[in-house]
Formats: structure tokens, sequence, C-alpha cells
């Protein structure tokens, strides 16, 4: 797991650094409201984020897991747990609904009130976090309208109101983790960085052919270094990568146009028919004609 993989020094020179990562923010809790679908390059930092996102706010990828917004979603991530969102155009949106995203500091907000058996379960989520955790339903009626509050508040009561989600969504006790055991925790920006690069690419590109060596070269890496690393971050093949993300895009089209299946096929990427058919199965466990016919139902 540990093993470094020899890498030419002038490919390691020739990496691109355009993106910035997140340094800790003083203030103990900072908020943002965003009116548009999320769009945030994959990056970590050492805070712990908590993010309510509505129904169409586009793909999000924490670790090794990924998922589409067809429904809204409530995740919470601990310090250094890489994540990103993707907007997507196929996403609906109702209109007037924003994301939240609130960042705090464990540290920050107060150890020794935090330390107190009277907040375990609240140490306990925290300590979950650390492997990403998903909110649905019930958890996301009851917190949804407080993080969204928070943004109008005083610090004070911003304390008062985090404490009271965090407690709601202990309680639930119905956190899905999503980083999976298996998935390596990298705390190398370059890494990072590179991870980035390639995740851009595949957002931008998943629709067309994409060749395995161009990946590699946009990670400034051999092919073979470059299929070892990207299996070590996401704890997936670049393959099973590209595949789950032209699946999801196709889910968000079954569930938001009325689009013809081998349209919505072609569309994601997909050559053949069956071969869609194949993958969307082994990704969702039905076929795109059911899983259309159970978001129909749903709303």
């Amino acid at each position: 797991m540990n093993k470094k993989s020899k890498r030419s020094p002038d490919k390691e020179k020739s990496i691109p650094v355009p993106y910035a990562f997140a340094k800790p923010d003083k203030a103990a809790i900072r908020v943002q409201r965003i009116a548009h679908r999320l769009r945030v390059h994959y990056h970590y930092h050492p805070d712990y984020e908590l993010v309510y996102a509505p129904a169409g706010a586009g793909r999000w990828q924490v670790g090794d897991a990924s998922g589409i917004c067809d429904r809204p979603r409530v995740l919470l991530l601990g310090p250094q747990v890489a994540h990103a969102w993707f907007s997507e155009q196929a996403g609906r949106q109702s209109p007037g609904s924003e994301a939240t995203v609130i960042t705090f500091s464990k540290e920050r907000l107060g150890l020794e009130l935090l330390g107190r058996p009277l907040f375990a379960p609240v140490n306990a989520l925290l300590r979950s976090a650390e492997r990403g955790l998903l909110f649905e339903g019930r958890a996301i009626q009851q917190t949804a309208p407080l993080m969204h509050a928070l943004h109008d508040e005083s610090a004070l009561r911003q304390y008062v109101i985090l404490l009271d989600v965090l407690s709601i969504l202990a309680e639930s006790g119905r956190g899905y983790a999503l980083v999976s055991d298996d998935y390596s925790i990298s705390e190398r920006e370059r890494d990072h960085r590179r991870l980035a690069i390639v995740m851009d690419y595949v957002s931008l590109h998943y629709s067309e052919s994409i060749e395995l060596a161009a990946a590699a070269r946009q990670a400034g890496m051999s092919v073979s270094h470059f299929c070892a690393f990207f299996k070590r971050m996401t704890g997936l093949t670049f393959v099973q990568y590209v595949n789950r993300w032209r699946i999801e895009h196709a889910c968000l089209l079954l569930r938001n146009t009325h689009d013809k299946i081998l349209t919505i096929a072609l569309n994601a990427g997909f050559n053949n028919l069956s071969n869609f058919n194949r993958r969307f199965v082994e990704q969702q466990g039905m076929s795109p004609r059911e899983y259309r016919a159970a978001g129909q139902a749903t709303v």
C-alpha cells in the first residue's frame, strides 16, 4: 500500500498546478449559500464540511464514492476527506432552492464542551465523518431549514444551531458511510492535484471516447504508473470510474428528460445499447427502463 512508484523527474516538474487547495479558516463556523448548481474542484481541507444539496445540485465525489443529487442530500465530511462537486445540465433544481455549505473546526468550536458525556453522540458522529456520511429522508427534513437559516444568524446563534443540527444527525442513526475501507486517504497535495485534473478531464469528455493514455498524460504519468495511482486514490480502475460517471449521467437523463434510452446511452458515452444496459444493471441493480419508472413513481 505504501510502496512508492518510480517517476521520472521531468514528468514530476511538468504537472500543472491549476487548483488552490483550501486553507484553514479562522472563523469557528463559515456558512455559504450557493444559488446555482455546485461546481467545486476535487480538494481537501482541515475542517469539517456539512453540505445540504437540493435535488438537481449535480454530482458529488467523496474519496472513492460518488453519486447524484436526484433528491435532496445532506453530507458530512471529516477533515482531509477529499471531495468535489460537479454541476450537471441534466439536473433539475427547484426555483429558489439553494445549496448550503458549512465548514467548521472541532477545535475552534471548543474541545472542552464537546468532550463532555452529554455530547458523546455528536463526538461519535464526527468520528464517523472521517469516512464521509450521507443522510437522506427525515434527517434532511429536520436539518435543511436550520442549515439554511445559519447564514443570517449571529456567531452565537450559529454555534447553537450547528450543535442542534449535529445532534439531530447523530440521533437519526441514518448516516451512510461513503468512503470504503479500502480507500487510501493520501495527504500528498500533489496526488490530489493530479486526481483533480483527471476528474475534470472526465467531466468534460465522458460522452466521448476516452483513451487511458490521454488520461495518463493529463496526470503527467506513464500509463502503468497512472493505473496504479488511480486505483490507489479512488479504489477503482480508470475504466470503472468512467463507466460509473457515464451511468450516473444517464440516471439524471432518465429522471429528468423524456429522451429515448438509446439516445441517453449515446449521450452518456456508450457506443451500443447492449453494453449500456449491461453496465447499468451492474451499477444500479435494475434496467434503465425500470429505473425511469421508479423515478416517475416517486415524483
